[in-house]
């Protein structure tokens, strides 16, 4: 039986984070805590290089459950690279 698992996001992987760990997450990735969850969590904003960078720093420390590309998806709205959307080679 292919029972699909969703795909892993900066917000699930946020979102599970306790209240200290969002705070040193915030910290570590140069940022704060409000500025995630009023624009980073609901990707109503894009990060600039340098925040994105910082993101993915951050989120490697802390064991998200996505790679670089799926980051970058997450707030450009593309298509997963490893996802079921991914374009094929022809």
């Amino acid at each position: 039986m292919n029972i699909a698992k969703p795909n892993p996001s900066f917000k699930a992987f946020y979102l599970a984070l306790s209240s200290d760990d969002r705070a040193r997450f915030a910290e570590r990735a140069c940022t704060t805590v409000a500025y995630i969850e009023t624009h980073l969590l609901y990707a109503r904003k894009v990060p600039r290089k340098g925040t994105m960078d910082a993101l993915w720093k951050a989120s490697q420390e802390f064991g998200a459950p996505f790679d670089h590309g799926e980051l970058l998806g997450f707030f450009y709205g593309g298509p997963r690279p490893h996802g079921p959307d991914a374009p094929k080679s022809p």
